[in-house]
């Protein structure tokens, strides 16, 4: 590969010169790095899982929605822990520093989260149902009114290949419903329409972009204005292998090791 055709950048600085920022920021800094490096990674499970529920088969599509419907639920919990992070330091201090060095964009970012974390929120649903816990309050009604004729789940020789899958069938319909207005059809009525299990389906799937976009732009505003404060260097150099998302497929069934002969 050229290194001119997709050239990356390490941008480095003097661990010594880090630490004689005041320890709040340079907390503040590896935390919201964490959170930012947590969602990349989360994003390009992501986009392999969306492209298994294309599948041909039916059992590969359970299997894809499940690891889709895994990753956004971290995303949406990843947020409402990182909003925690900005929370929780920004307007004790570190705030007055950093504030009037921000871009328009980031600031505009930043506004953005403290209106969207202050009622009521999706984020704050998942994140204390779904995300990193397993409640079982959301769960009962769903599993009271399941249309299914026939539950199963998949199994194989060893654990690789066992997937429960009516169990993720009954949280996919939790997780839809928590989208979904207060008030509003449950998703498990006989009446309800396959329009509004579309809709629930848009607003699950769509509703972190605007917050996962606002978080960016802080984030990569703030994280870079700190680099910036300090003597650095930048470096040019190409990866050695890049991954392209057409090419991305998501781990479903997998090889089971044979038995050994007895």
């Amino acid at each position: 590969m050229d290194a001119d055709e997709f050239p990356l950048y390490r941008i480095k600085f003097s661990h010594s010169d880090f630490r004689k920022l005041p320890e709040e920021d340079q907390l503040f800094f590896v935390r919201l790095a964490h959170v930012a490096d947590d969602l990349r990674h989360v994003f390009y499970l992501c986009v392999a899982a969306e492209k298994g529920t294309h599948s041909d088969s039916a059992d590969e599509r359970r299997l894809a929605l499940h690891q889709l419907l895994f990753g956004v639920r971290l995303v949406y919990s990843i947020l409402y822990e990182g909003w925690n992070v900005v929370k929780d330091t920004w307007a004790q201090g570190l705030g007055r520093t950093w504030n009037p060095r921000l871009s328009e964009e980031a600031r505009k970012g930043l506004e953005f989260l403290g209106r969207y974390f202050g009622p009521p929120n999706l984020s704050r649903t998942i994140r204390h149902d779904f995300g990193f816990h397993y409640e079982p309050d959301p769960l009962r009604e769903p599993l009271a009114h399941a249309h299914n004729q026939q539950d199963e789940i998949i199994s194989g020789k060893h654990s690789a290949n066992i997937f429960y899958s009516f169990a993720e069938e009954i949280r996919a319909l939790a997780l839809l419903q928590a989208a979904v207005p207060e008030g509003s059809t449950k998703l498990w009525d006989q009446n309800v329409t396959e329009e509004q299990i579309r809709e629930a389906a848009i607003r699950l799937y769509e509703g972190y972009k605007r917050v996962h976009d606002a978080f960016n732009a802080f984030a990569n505003d703030v994280l870079v204005k700190i680099v910036k404060s300090l003597p650095y260097k930048i470096e040019k150099f190409t990866p050695p292998r890049v991954t392209k998302f057409s090419e991305m497929s998501p781990v479903l069934f997998v090889e089971e090791p044979k038995s050994p002969k007895t």
